[in-house]
C-alpha cells in the first residue's frame, strides 16, 4: 500500500499551533525541573502526525514504526490531513507519549515539470533512510526568506543487478533570500513518489549541490524483507 502523502503547504501554521500547545508542558517541566532537579528523557525521531475527521490529533507513528497516543489529544487542526516532523517526545508509559519539540518537515515534491528549475547549492549534513522516506539533513544559507523545494527526475538506468536506478536531483529555489546564515532544515522524499511498485534491484540515486560541489546520496527502493 502506498504511503500517504503528507501536506507540505501548512507546516508553518502548523508548527505555531503545536508549539502553542507544547510550550506550557515545558514550562511545567521547567518547573519541576528546578523543584527535583529531574529532566524528561527525550527521544528525537522523525514522525507523522496525523489528523481525523474532525481535525483532532490523538496518535503519532515514528519512523522506527512505534505508534503512540499522544498524552493529550491536539485538536482544531485541518482534518483529515498528515504532517511530517522531526519530533523530541517522552514517553509516560508503553503506549502513551507527550511532544516537547518539533521540527517541520519538508516533503519532496515532483518539480521535473516546471518551467525553470533551479538547483541552487545548500550545505549537506546528513541522509538516511527511514519511515519509507529518503530523508535529509541540510543547512541552507537564508536570512528567513521563502525557498522552494522538489526533486527533479533526470534519468533512468539499468543498474549491474539487473534492476533500475532512478536518478533524480533536489530542486532547490534560493529566490531573492540572501545567503546570510545556516539554518537547519529537514526534507523527506517519499520512496513510492520515485516509483509505486519497485523490485528488490531498483535504487535511488539523488544528486544535492552543494556549497562543496556535487553530493550523490545512493539508497536502495524496496523495503527489505525481515
Amino acid at each position: 500500500m502506498a504511503t500517504k502523502r503528507c501536506e507540505s503547504y501548512n507546516f508553518s501554521t502548523m508548527k505555531r499551533y503545536l508549539l502553542f500547545l507544547v510550550l506550557p508542558l515545558l514550562a511545567v517541566a521547567c518547573s519541576d525541573d528546578e523543584r527535583d532537579e529531574t529532566y524528561p528523557s527525550l527521544i528525537t525521531e522523525m514522525a507523522i502526525l496525523r489528523s481525523d475527521a474532525d481535525g483532532v490529533i490523538s496518535r503519532f507513528t515514528t519512523d522506527g514504526g512505534a505508534n503512540y497516543a499522544l498524552s493529550k489529544s491536539l485538536t482544531g487542526v485541518h482534518p483529515n490531513a498528515a504532517w511530517r516532523f522531526l519530533v523530541g517526545y517522552a514517553l509516560d508509559d508503553s503506549q502513551h507519549a507527550a511532544i516537547y519539540a518539533m521540527d517541520p518537515v519538508i516533503v519532496l515534491r515532483d518539480s521535473t515539470s516546471r518551467a525553470k528549475v533551479y538547483r541552487d547549492p545548500v550545505a549537506f549534513v546528513s541522509s538516511w533512510l527511514g519511515g519509507g522516506f529518503a530523508n535529509f539533513h541540510l543547512l541552507p544559507r537564508t536570512q528567513g526568506g521563502t525557498h522552494g523545494w522538489g526533486f527533479l527526475r533526470d534519468s533512468t538506468s539499468t543498474n549491474s543487478l539487473g534492476g533500475t536506478t532512478y536518478h533524480l536531483s533536489l530542486y532547490h529555489r534560493q529566490g531573492k533570500d540572501p545567503t546570510a546564515y545556516s539554518a537547519d532544515t529537514y526534507l523527506s522524499l517519499a520512496l513510492d513518489s520515485v516509483t509505486i511498485s519497485p523490485t528488490a534491484s531498483d535504487s535511488l540515486n539523488i544528486t544535492i549541490n552543494t556549497f562543496d560541489g556535487q553530493r550523490l546520496c545512493r539508497f536502495p527502493i524496496a523495503k527489505k524483507r525481515d
